[in-house]
């Protein structure tokens, strides 16, 4: 695959822990933990103009992380570990807010259904109604994880809020349900008990984890129920800590822990990207619209952007780093 990369910011002092794109294409939403007593930040990126349009610290937050735009790209949705809470942030008077959401040590946030919908997984796991700030889909969701009290499984909605997708720690599977019925539809097995990152593609055709310890990386065919090229996502696909899927489900990207990114097509499962970009962890990725661009975000403090061309690399899954 023909590329080109460019270097948008970098700052070693202060790492990148999670990137978004606005649905416009326009805004790129950074989230900056803050170090050593500093304030942590949100950053919004104009990627047409290729400028920094604002830095807002927190005072009162020097852990952000999450960062993902909700109600059409208006506001976005960050955690703060700190203060252990969820807010809301108003990207047009950079305001903030705490939302009422109850849910301790918030460790995953994930927003769906066309930005109205946001999944939060804690101890337990909730998802919350934006505009009617209220729970929804509680009866779909356990009021406890599991009986021994360990953390709850990872959420997600689609985007088209017809489906909710949750991991289910013990027994190990991903259980996909109908948002409206609230009916089970599949049972995702083979995957690891414990997740630190579940995605799907904006079709919900495709769902995939990494494993917690980043041991393993998995992805299903949604509608089939069965594990999508098992020869190269399984238990030996390890050291990645990012997954996102291009809009159009023909690709996904990967970020690992040693600063690599790579792109996978899901059709052929050749590599067709693969370039070390970052010191240290691949924090997150995110895709342009149209798929033709790729955003990372690191450990060091950079962001990259990734221009894409449409030619096909042969490069096999044992050719890789990271696979064992």
């Amino acid at each position: 695959m023909a590329i080109e990369i460019q270097t948008l910011l970098s700052d070693s002092t202060r790492p990148v822990t999670a990137i978004d794109l606005s649905p416009e294409g326009d805004k790129l939403v950074l989230a900056l933990p803050g170090l050593r007593g500093a304030p942590g930040a949100l950053a919004l990126w104009h990627t047409r103009r290729d400028k920094l349009l604002f830095d807002s610290p927190s005072p009162s937050h020097s852990g952000v992380y999450g960062a993902r735009f909700a109600r059409g790209g208006r506001t976005v949705i960050y955690g703060a570990l700190d203060s252990r809470s969820v807010y809301e942030f108003d990207v047009l008077n950079q305001s903030r807010r705490k939302l009422e959401l109850e849910v301790q040590n918030p460790r995953w946030i994930h927003v769906g259904a066309d930005g109205k919908q946001l999944t939060v997984s804690g101890d337990v796991t909730r998802v919350w109604d934006l505009a009617r700030q209220d729970f929804v889909l509680g009866d779909a969701l356990p009021a406890r994880p599991s009986p021994d009290g360990k953390p709850a499984g990872l959420a997600a909605v689609s985007e088209d809020g017809t489906r909710l997708i949750y991991q289910m720690c013990e027994p190990a599977q991903m259980v996909v349900i109908n948002a409206q019925s609230l009916r089970v539809l599949r049972r995702l097995t083979g995957g690891p008990p414990e997740v630190q990152s579940l995605v799907m593609d904006a079709r919900c055709r495709f769902a995939g984890v990494i494993e917690y310890e980043s041991r393993g990386t998995f992805i299903w065919d949604v509608q089939s129920g069965l594990p999508h090229l098992p020869q190269v996502f399984n238990a030996h696909m390890t050291h990645n800590w990012a997954m996102r899927f291009a809009p159009d489900g023909e690709r996904v990207a990967l970020g690992m822990t040693t600063g690599f990114v790579y792109t996978v097509n899901l059709r052929t499962g050749s590599f067709e990207f693969e370039r070390k970009l970052h010191e240290g962890r691949v924090w997150d990725l995110c895709f342009s619209r149209d798929g033709s661009e790729l955003y990372s975000a690191g450990e060091d403090g950079a962001v990259c952007r990734i221009r894409l061309r449409a030619s096909e690399s042969t490069a096999t899954a044992l050719d890789r780093p990271g696979f064992e």
